[in-house]
């Protein structure tokens, strides 16, 4: 079945009608786990929303997202990873407002719905034109980066944190859009280049430890030459 859907009358952007041009690696050195997003509407994180439909969630696993007290965030796995250009590209926006915190944080939630505040400190790549991306829950005060400068794919950005408002843990936030402007911006299906897959053991095990239903991993990636579709329930890395 094919999802059409619109927006002001357009269709939306979908891994079939939109050809994801460039080359992008992903936004991390080491293996991490696709904890959450993907290119079809079961992977996806919210499918409906035009600005939300190609979100990721990508995260650190050994047995457990940490390692000792799981009140202290310096021991999650994620927390303090280097985050990466995904292209080369030029800073169009970057936020460090945002302090890291733990637990539940739906009360502030509505603070920030319907702006990139949402996912805490941030940064926005311009790639070319109507295509960014946007890297997210990063750690206070470790941008490496202001508006304007030229980065290379690669190039250290700042550490994962967890200033959003999206999670309760440590996880980087990762997306492409058209515009850097919330309330104009499109996900865009992204399909990254040069990279190895595995399913994850470790995501599985997660949900079990805390007694969670497993969601379905089913068709999380999809190869095209070079370049991979992923989504949930995965273990990614950069072949370099």
């Amino acid at each position: 079945m094919r999802w059409v859907q619109k927006k002001r009358g357009r269709l939306l952007p979908d891994k079939d009608n939109y050809v994801c041009k460039g080359d992008y690696a992903l936004p991390f050195a080491e293996k991490w786990c696709v904890w959450a997003g993907g290119v079809t509407p079961a992977l996806s994180t919210d499918w409906s929303e035009a600005g939300d439909r190609f979100n990721y969630y990508f995260i650190l696993l050994g047995d457990e997202a940490h390692e000792g007290d799981e009140t202290a965030i310096e021991n999650y796995l994620s927390y303090g990873k280097n985050v990466l250009a995904a292209a080369d590209g030029t800073v169009a926006k970057v936020c460090n407002k945002h302090t890291d915190t733990l637990g539940n944080k739906e009360d502030e939630l509505i603070n920030h719905t319907g702006s990139w505040d949402v996912v805490g400190n941030h940064i926005i790549l311009r790639h070319a034109k109507n295509k960014y991306s946007v890297v997210g829950n990063l750690r206070q005060n470790s941008l490496a980066v202001k508006v304007g400068d030229a980065v290379k794919r690669g190039q250290i950005l700042a550490q994962c944190g967890n200033s959003g408002y999206i999670t309760e843990e440590p996880c980087l936030y990762f997306h492409l859009t058209s515009s850097k402007n919330f309330y104009m911006a499109n996900s865009l299906p992204i399909a990254f280049t040069n990279i190895q897959t595995s399913q994850s053991s470790a995501f599985h095990t997660a949900h079990k430890n805390e007694n969670m239903p497993v969601p379905s991993t089913q068709g999380n990636v999809e190869m095209v030459g070079n370049k991979t579709y992923i989504g949930r329930g995965l273990d990614v890395e950069n072949i370099v």
